[in-house]
């Protein structure tokens, strides 16, 4: 797996993109939103699990990484992570309404801004 420092940029890059976008690109906030977190995530694992190599690290498997194979259980973030997961699915693969992610977007933006403040406290900022 990529260093901290390597999944650090990555959000940072993948926030300059979301803050970026045209106000009218919900779903793309959305999945925005999911992909800055995934980074913020690997980088915290990448942190606190040095050369952890396991192949099965991907976006499915993330919440139970989260919960089980970190020093500090991380149910809260596998939580937040998890909504942001399924919301952005919904938004990209099942090509919802306007409505719907007018509606969504902020239960979006909470559970990224409460995933990056948890992140934060353990250290991993972007």
């Amino acid at each position: 797996m990529p260093s901290k420092a390597r999944h650090e940029a990555q959000a940072q890059h993948n926030r300059r993109i979301l803050d970026g976008l045209p106000e009218d690109a919900l779903d793309w906030r959305i999945t925005l939103m999911t992909y800055t977190v995934l980074h913020v995530i690997r980088a915290h694992i990448s942190d606190v699990r040095p050369g952890y190599q396991n192949t099965d690290f991907n976006y499915e498997s993330i919440p139970r990484t989260l919960q089980r194979e970190v020093p500090t259980p991380l149910v809260e973030v596998a939580s937040a992570f998890v909504i942001l997961k399924r919301l952005s699915q919904a938004a990209r693969y099942e090509c919802r309404d306007e409505r719907w992610l007018v509606r969504k977007l902020p239960e979006a933006r909470a559970a990224y801004d409460d995933l990056l403040e948890r992140m934060r406290v353990l250290g991993i900022s972007i």
